[in-house]
């Protein structure tokens, strides 16, 4: 770690910290928080088995120090949050990934009278995207930005009208990564039943589009694409240790950059959260549905998966989380595809385990430990062959 990029950096991380203590005193709604981390990957940039990677390099270490301030106040019916989270990350080997994390959050949670709510919101995030499709050791920056707004209408004591619309842009830094630069718009509208005891019962339809910047790769086009789905929406309070959750229906898409590009099917997400004592908890979930990928010759996938986390709290300072999940990405979900990737098959499956294990020995300090696998299968028409890593980390948070 570089300590030089590292001390250059704390004048900000200080100026920022000495602000907020000043706030805090003055506003109970604001905390300072900051944390130190270490992490090690045998695979950090998910380099094929059998390749000897960049310069005959696989694994590498990293820290990380944080900075950052959250805020949490109720004015009479108004709720604010916010939050500001600094990074600076230094990996041992791989140097030219070095960067500054910046993560800003505000969201205003409105109420007009008892019959109006709802959240306006923006958020900026800049980190290093993920290496899972990337075959690069260059650094790939990812910011993407988003604002949101939804409102809901209480007509009656058990029904409720809902719309809400979100737009999200992303941008990277990596030339070969510029073809997944994009603006994401979704507008939707729904219907909700509210039951005694606090379930939800309801039905949306939503409206989805995005707007490439460049031509992709292969499909001398821009990929801009529709999705429509129309789906029921059920909160289900089971019973008072199960929760039930359910979001599902048809949605048709339409991207046209490899020929019609129009499919259309049954996706959504199911979801059960069961909590047979004080102390533990499993929650369980399998879904079916369209996702972006971050490569250079698609641009997105048709997902099915499933996952299951335990957790346990230990005791009073002790918690132990434990997850596994499995997803199988369908490449081809297209109706036309260049004969040279038609004829190679476009499935790929990742397999994900992470457990986690958390010490707080006050109410202010908090510290972890981490161990995680990953593995996916390849793909031929992508480039990318099979790979598994390993990856274990401690780190401390701390708040003032």
């Amino acid at each position: 770690m570089r300590a030089s990029r590292l001390f250059g950096y704390s004048p900000l991380l200080l100026a920022l910290a000495a602000s907020g203590l000043a706030r805090a005193a003055a506003d109970d709604g604001l905390q300072l928080n900051a944390g130190l981390g270490w992490q090690h990957d045998d695979n950090l940039l998910r380099v094929p088995d059998n390749d000897p990677g960049y310069d005959g390099q696989r694994a590498d270490s990293w820290r990380q120090l944080d900075l950052g301030a959250t805020f949490d106040h109720l004015y009479g019916r108004q709720r604010i949050q916010a939050s500001v989270q600094l990074s600076r990350v230094n990996f041992d080997h791989f140097s030219q990934l070095d960067y500054h994390g910046k993560d800003a959050r505000a969201t205003w949670f409105w109420q007009l009278g008892s019959q109006f709510e709802g959240k306006l919101g923006a958020t900026y995030v800049e980190l290093l995207a993920p290496y899972t499709d990337l075959r690069t050791s260059a650094r790939n920056l990812r910011v993407q930005h988003s604002h949101f707004f939804d409102g809901a209408w209480r007509m009656h004591p058990r029904w409720r009208a809902r719309v809400g619309y979100q737009e999200d842009r992303y941008s990277y830094e990596l030339t070969s990564q510029r073809p997944n630069n994009r603006r994401e718009q979704a507008l939707e509208a729904g219907l909700d039943y509210l039951p005694p005891g606090g379930s939800e019962i309801g039905v949306m339809v939503r409206r989805l589009e995005g707007r490439y910047v460049y031509l992709r790769p292969f499909a001398l086009a821009l990929d801009d694409f529709a999705q429509d789905e129309y789906r029921v929406r059920v909160n289900w309070l089971a019973s008072a240790k199960t929760t039930v959750k359910l979001l599902a229906g048809w949605t048709a898409r339409t991207q046209d950059a490899f020929g019609p590009g129009r499919v259309s099917g049954v996706t959504g997400r199911l979801s059960v959260a069961y909590a047979p004592t004080a102390k533990t908890s499993v929650d369980a979930a399998i879904w079916r549905d369209f996702a972006p990928i971050e490569s250079s010759v698609v641009s997105y996938t048709l997902n099915r998966g499933a996952s299951v986390a335990v957790g346990w709290q230990a005791s009073a300072k002790v918690r132990v989380d434990a997850s596994s999940a499995f997803e199988q990405r369908d490449y081809s979900a297209r109706n036309a595809l260049p004969a040279a990737l038609a004829r190679i098959d476009l499935d790929d499956t990742l397999r994900s385990t992470a457990l986690n294990l958390r010490y707080t020995p006050s109410r202010k300090v908090q510290i972890g430990v981490n161990l995680s696998k990953q593995v996916r299968s390849g793909s031929r028409a992508l480039g990318i062959g099979a790979f598994s890593s390993t990856s274990v980390g401690i780190n401390a948070g701390f708040v003032f």
